[in-house]
């Protein structure tokens, strides 16, 4: 990208130049041959980056195209990876949320765990797991309230279920 910067740098100067030396030129028969000379150096200025180029000029060789493929693997590296974190965050919590209902002796839970993406920050706020119960666990509703939410941290969405489909959220 310098590179880019310095070749307009040169333009400008060179525009300047030009402009200057016109302004001074001496009229009459000589005014044609000045101006083209100064037409001739400011086209070699402008094509002055690709000299060094053989004839099959490519601007993957200037490294232009190359820094943005770069800049776009990394951008797909990076969210790949975000989406590999997540993805193994959520799977942990959801053992670790299996486990500790299992420990208080409710082992047909049905568990979610969900990660609203952030700038790369992640914080409590952003995870929510949601557990469906059996209609029996109701009564112990503050007790797992509690326990899930110390041992994970996070927001909990707990519901209930009689097994036939019907649902009621708390």
């Amino acid at each position: 990208m310098d590179s880019v910067m310095q070749w307009g740098m040169t333009l400008c100067c060179a525009a300047l130049a030009g402009g200057v030396a016109q302004i001074l030129s001496p009229g009459g028969s000589m005014e044609r041959i000045f101006r083209i000379t100064l037409s001739v150096f400011f086209l070699c200025c402008a094509v002055s980056p690709f000299n060094g180029f053989s004839g099959n000029f490519s601007l993957e060789e200037s490294g232009i195209l190359l820094q943005d493929r770069e800049e776009e693997a990394a951008l797909e590296l990076s969210d790949a990876a975000d989406k590999i974190f997540y993805r193994s965050a959520a799977e942990k919590l959801e053992l670790l949320a299996q486990k500790k209902l299992e420990q208080m002796g409710i082992n047909d839970a049905k568990l979610s765990v969900y990660i609203t993406e952030t700038d790369h920050q992640l914080t409590a706020e952003d995870i929510v797991v949601e557990a469906v119960l059996p209609w029996e666990c109701k009564d112990r509703h503050d007790e797992i309230c509690t326990r899930l939410g110390y041992e994970l941290g996070t927001t909990l969405r707990i519901g209930y279920t009689d097994g036939e489909g019907e649902n009621s959220g708390a």
